[in-house]
């Protein structure tokens, strides 16, 4: 699950796609990342290429 996307929380996924908007294709930003690990949720930041919607 996504947590935050470029500093911002994310509370959904309407969420994140309405903060995508201010963003182009081939711009960098980094997602923080909510997953199981051992039966407890692990955070992880990750950095991203966003590419183009079709």
């Amino acid at each position: 699950m996504i947590v935050s996307f470029d500093g911002q929380t994310v509370s959904g996924k309407y969420d994140l796609e309405s903060k995508l908007a201010y963003y182009a294709s081939g711009e960098t930003v980094d997602v923080v990342v909510s997953r199981a690990d051992n039966g407890e949720y692990v955070q992880k930041t990750i950095s991203v290429t966003l590419g183009s919607k079709n």
